[in-house]
């Protein structure tokens, strides 16, 4: 009931654009864009070239591969301030989940007309930089501010 769903970018294109009354986020000079995607989670047949970690944008989900751990999904959430500064080797990050949580603190996006859920309760990841392997796509700004709004909740500020 107060959860949102968000889709996300593909090829420049959001199904949520569609929406009447929609105001599509801004674009121009500052703003960042990726080229379109061919694929999405949870196949991993994603093309994309970009593997090191640099040059991410704030709301991307990627897989995150520690050592002989578990690969995991994330979306990250940190500042681009801060994500734009090679500096800060860790970011931070929720986990992408396959099973809805059941709570109000969760986002429910669709990717590749798969859903999945951003759970705030969980908390934040730090996530290492280095470590993120493969960019996989990029939440709505609507879900991003839905997420936000959830982990303001869940941090009581």
């Amino acid at each position: 009931a107060c959860r949102e769903l968000g889709n996300v970018t593909r090829g420049g294109v959001r199904d949520t654009d569609r929406r009447p009354g929609h105001i599509p986020p801004p674009t121009g000079t500052g703003t960042k864009t990726r080229p379109p995607l061919t694929s999405i989670l949870p196949s991993g047949r994603n093309t994309s070239t970009k593997t090191d970690g640099s040059g991410v944008l704030r709301g991307e989900i990627w897989r995150y591969q520690v050592g002989g751990m578990r690969e995991r999904v994330v979306v990250l959430v940190s500042a681009q301030a801060v994500i734009d500064n090679d500096a800060y080797r860790v970011l931070y990050g929720v986990q992408v989940i396959h099973t809805d949580p059941g709570h109000v603190l969760t986002v429910s996006v669709t990717l590749d007309d798969t859903p999945v859920w951003l759970d705030a309760a969980a908390g934040l990841m730090a996530v290492r930089r280095g470590l993120l392997t493969k960019h996989l796509a990029t939440i709505t700004t609507d879900a991003l501010a839905s997420l936000d709004a959830r982990l303001t909740a869940a941090l009581d500020h």
